[in-house]
């Protein structure tokens, strides 16, 4: 069986559970506002710092990276160095790494904060040994930037985009603009 088919249930799982996260980013990117409503929203830009993830692997498929390869991670998150809350995600290998040691994944990310919570997706290069000097090297190089595609109390409607550096201890920078209705946003 190639490399790249479902088979097993795991896999299957893994795959169905990527759909139904591009299939939620799709139909929310989907959803606009009327012109009138786009005159009443707030920009707002939030910087965060999350920590060093505590990550599972799953090894999926076949051993070593594969795709649909599944990771499961939380962070701390602070705010002007002062406990702001959590990171919870998943990441999962979508395009395995070429010579340099990096691969794609897509992310699901939810920021759990004190006043709500801002939900993101998008792909994102990462190494898939860790243990790979260059490759993480590389990485730490770059931004990466994602959708920020809702949220919930305060950060309800919220869109735009996450900008997030690693930084040489591990942590990230997590730049936050998007937009809210005029009214709802806090930063």
């Amino acid at each position: 069986m190639s490399r790249n088919s479902v088979s097993s249930p795991a896999r299957l799982t893994a795959a169905l559970a990527l759909t139904g996260l591009v299939g939620v980013g799709a139909l929310t990117a989907c959803s606009g506002n009327s012109s009138d409503a786009k005159s009443a929203n707030k920009t707002v830009v939030l910087d965060l710092v999350s920590g060093v993830p505590k990550t599972v692997k799953s090894d999926l498929g076949e051993p070593g990276p594969s795709i649909g390869d599944l990771a499961t991670f939380n962070a701390g998150v602070t705010k002007d160095g002062k406990a702001f809350g959590t990171l919870v995600g998943t990441k999962i290998l979508v395009v395995l790494p070429g010579d340099d040691g990096v691969g794609t994944f897509q992310n699901q990310l939810t920021f759990v904060l004190p006043d709500g919570t801002i939900t993101v997706t998008g792909v994102q290069p990462y190494p898939v040994d860790p243990n790979n000097a260059a490759a993480v090297a590389k990485v730490r190089q770059g931004t990466t930037q994602r959708s920020i595609v809702g949220g919930t109390g305060a950060y309800a409607g919220a869109r735009g985009v996450l900008t997030t550096s690693e930084e040489k201890d591990g942590a990230r920078t997590q730049h936050f603009e998007y937009t809210v209705e005029s009214g709802t946003a806090k930063a």
